[in-house]
């Protein structure tokens, strides 16, 4: 749900034209992609990320991380040991 939050906020700053709503009625109609609740696991992993600066990267990595997931971001800033970063 980080990237969710992460979401509203660029809206609202007019970075991104995509909202929330949007977003999850898209990935609703995809069975690949799953929205995540923030859990105990994945904020002890955020704890061992403390070279991820921003707070939302830093979630999204950790829950990454904490699944085995892939990461689809084009943020290099993302490279980050344990989790695959994709973008086409």
């Amino acid at each position: 749900m980080a990237s969710i939050a992460e979401l509203w906020l660029l809206h609202e700053r007019g970075r991104v034209r995509l909202g929330p709503p949007q977003l999850v009625e898209t990935l609703a109609g995809h069975p690949g992609f799953s929205l995540l609740a923030l859990d105990l696991p994945q904020v002890m992993e955020f704890g061992l990320l403390p070279a991820v600066k921003d707070p939302f990267d830093r979630l999204i990595v950790a829950a990454a991380r904490n699944l085995g997931a892939k990461l689809i971001s084009r943020d290099e800033a993302l490279n980050v040991r344990g989790v695959e970063r994709v973008w086409d």
